[in-house]
């Protein structure tokens, strides 16, 4: 995501320590002995549907933690126990398998971290989704892949995680679709704005899966891969398709605005459009609208959009930049966002671009 103002895979870094999970990859991948590692790694890393969001390069010098082995030697000493800091290691560990050397670990670190693992995964579908990653057995890691996908998953970021793990796009889809259809709906755990960096991911990879399927099923998947290509207005079919689903108008409203931003789709909208100045627009208002203070990160996204439509490249209805289109429909009630128009003020949002 081109903004980093919003926390954009919330879903995922309440269930796996994601500043661990970066920051293990990235150590695995100082510490190889492959010349190639860095490039190797980055091509693994762009499939991932978490990106790196901090920087982490630093990360296990408070902790006095030198190479990958006692990372995993140490882990609880030095990090805790919680699942989250489990998990964010076998997947990194899963993940760089491929550049990982024999002088990252002393002895038998790999393998017992490996046991550990192993006596500890159970029916959790990441712990089970790292096994699957380490393992290099072309029969078991089949069988490990089918059986993740047989499971029947209750949250929406568990099963895409499972399709993640498809090197075959076209089965993982066809395995997971049913699945994914009913999770994007009425048991939805995924928010459009918090975790947008997901589904960012989704469109990207799914999006040419997602339209091959014209089940009445699969219409919410398909509304949601048209995010950032189109002004998704409340007056719209995919606006009332997506409301009639259980996704709020504000939710929509502010997604649709940040797939403008959304950097790994290169086909989106451009951000100089006279579409994207009415998403602006639309987000903009609704923001300012809202019934209550905003969270300071709502705040700090206003700000980007002030500063970066200070003034329209194609000027729809003759208006400037983005603070002259907004006041059309403007009727701020909560207190912060009323001083803020009596004052005429945007430079309270600044955000640097």
């Amino acid at each position: 995501m081109h903004i980093d103002r919003i926390p954009v895979y919330r879903v995922y870094q309440r269930a796996i320590d994601l500043e661990l999970y970066h920051a293990f990859a990235e150590l695995v991948v100082q510490t190889s002995q492959d010349d190639t590692a860095r490039r190797t790694y980055r091509q693994t890393r762009a499939m991932q549907i978490w990106q790196v969001e901090t920087d982490v390069s630093g990360y296990f010098e408070p902790y006095h933690l030198r190479y990958p082995g006692e990372v995993l030697e140490r882990f609880e000493e030095k990090l805790g126990n919680d699942v989250r800091v489990l998990r964010a290691l076998a997947l990194a560990l899963g993940n760089t398998c491929a550049i990982q050397s024999d002088n990252m670990f002393v002895g038998n670190q790999r393998g017992a971290f490996l046991q550990k693992l192993r006596r500890s995964a159970g029916e959790d579908v990441y712990l089970q989704g790292a096994l699957y990653l380490l393992e290099t057995d072309a029969a078991q890691r089949h069988a490990l892949l089918e059986k993740l996908a047989e499971r029947e998953c209750t949250r929406t970021e568990e099963a895409l995680f499972v399709l993640s793990l498809f090197d075959d796009r076209e089965r993982g889809y066809e395995v997971m679709h049913t699945q994914l259809s009913h999770l994007f709906t009425q048991n939805r755990t995924l928010s459009l704005v918090y975790d947008f960096g997901v589904l960012e991911w989704f469109i990207r990879f799914y999006a040419e899966q997602a339209k091959k399927y014209r089940g009445k099923a699969d219409l919410v998947l398909r509304t949601l891969m048209k995010l950032p290509y189109m002004n998704m207005k409340p007056d719209s079919r995919e606006f009332s398709v997506l409301t009639k689903a259980g996704y709020r108008c504000d939710e929509i409203i502010l997604a649709n605005s940040l797939a403008v931003w959304a950097d790994r789709l290169p086909d989106r909208l451009s951000s100089k459009s006279i579409t994207a100045e009415k998403i602006a627009t639309a987000c903009g208002r609704m923001l300012l609208n809202a019934p209550k203070d905003l969270s300071e990160e709502f705040y700090e996204y206003l700000g980007w959009l002030f500063r970066f439509y200070n003034s329209f490249t194609v000027k729809y209805e003759g208006f400037q930049g983005l603070w002259e289109a907004v006041q059309y429909g403007l009727n701020p009630t909560a207190p912060k966002n009323t001083v803020m128009d009596e004052s005429n003020d945007t430079e309270g949002f600044s955000v640097p671009i």
